[in-house]
């Protein structure tokens, strides 16, 4: 028997970024690179070092008209994306699943959640002694889109003393999905 509030929507049987359904977001993005790269490479050599390093991206949209194009829908579509809009993200986290034991065999993981200056430091979601954390929380973030989009979701390790360890994280770009059909 399916849910009332699941007979209307779709299902991804997989991980949600890797489907078709998802669609490709509306932005291009371009990393900006810093550093450099020095040396040769040829048919005796490959002595090559590189310093290079993500330091910043680029998002853009970039829209072609040709003749016979409607300018006036081209230009709404990216005024949509370009207006202000004030939103609430909300953020469900379920479960971790398998995470990297940090104390022998457990962890004792914990959520911190950043969004551009905001952070919630959240040691009321540590599940003590496992790797299996049933952390089902919500967190909710006011968002101005276009604006500050990233967010980064991380589970850290609490040893009892200041020095807690990454377990893992993950970004997830508001603006991506937002502006995603």
């Amino acid at each position: 028997m399916t849910p009332e509030w699941l007979k209307e929507r779709g299902r991804v049987a997989d991980e949600l970024e890797e489907t078709e359904e998802m669609g490709l977001p509306p932005f291009s993005v371009n990393k900006i690179m810093r550093g450099q790269s020095r040396g040769k490479t040829g048919m005796f050599t490959k002595k090559v070092t590189s310093n290079k390093e993500q330091s910043a991206k680029y998002k853009h949209i970039l829209k072609l008209k040709g003749p016979g194009t409607d300018a006036s829908k081209t230009n709404k579509k990216i005024m949509q994306y370009l207006t202000p809009k004030k939103l609430v993200a909300r953020v469900y986290i379920l479960k971790g699943k398998e995470l990297t034991p940090k104390d022998g065999n457990n962890s004792d993981p914990y959520l911190i959640l950043k969004l551009g200056e905001k952070e919630i430091i959240d040691k009321n979601s540590l599940r003590p002694d496992c790797i299996n954390a049933p952390f089902f929380t919500h967190y909710d973030f006011t968002v101005e889109l276009p604006g500050v989009s990233t967010l980064k979701i991380q589970v850290w390790d609490d040893d009892g003393f200041d020095f807690p360890d990454l377990i893992g994280e993950t970004l997830i770009d508001l603006e991506d999905r937002y502006f995603n059909k």
